[in-house]
């Protein structure tokens, strides 16, 4: 059973490391972050964990680069054990669905005809790539079965 959850309540941290040019692409907004980040905690944290301990896989566009982000924060700074699910990478994802070769979220939204209102948001981001996630299961369910690899020496 596929369940895709999606939850609003968890962003970065205050982006006082970040950089200036990615605040200003994904339309950093202090006042709005002031009231919708999550202050981090050991238990906001503790919380996240309890979550991604559960059986999943982690689903993301360039996902390497938000496991680096919660491995940072959950065993790095708050010490908490965790062991990183598998991981799909939307961007392969695309690669292989569509033979792409610009992967930008936005270069796809673009090339499927997805409206890029609220881009670079958490929650649009993420629709999107259950979009990307969802169109691949349907043509793999739809395509014939592959032929088996063979010995070609």
């Amino acid at each position: 059973r596929l369940q895709c959850v999606i939850d609003r309540k968890y962003h970065m941290r205050r982006p006082g490391w970040a950089d200036p040019n990615a605040l200003k692409i994904n339309k950093y907004d202090p006042k709005l972050w002031y009231h919708t980040a999550v202050e981090w905690t050991y238990k906001t944290v503790g919380d996240l964990v309890a979550l991604l301990n559960q059986p999943c896989v982690l689903v993301g566009h360039n996902i390497s680069f938000d496991v680096r982000f919660l491995r940072a924060l959950i065993i790095g700074e708050y010490g908490y054990e965790w062991r990183v699910p598998p991981c799909i990478d939307t961007r392969a994802l695309a690669r292989l669905a569509w033979g792409y070769d610009s992967l930008t979220l936005d270069s796809i939204r673009e090339r499927r005809g997805w409206q890029k209102a609220g881009a670079h948001s958490a929650f649009k981001d993420a629709l999107d790539c259950y979009r990307i996630y969802q169109s691949f299961v349907t043509q793999m369910c739809q395509a014939p079965a592959p032929v088996p690899p063979h010995d070609v020496s």
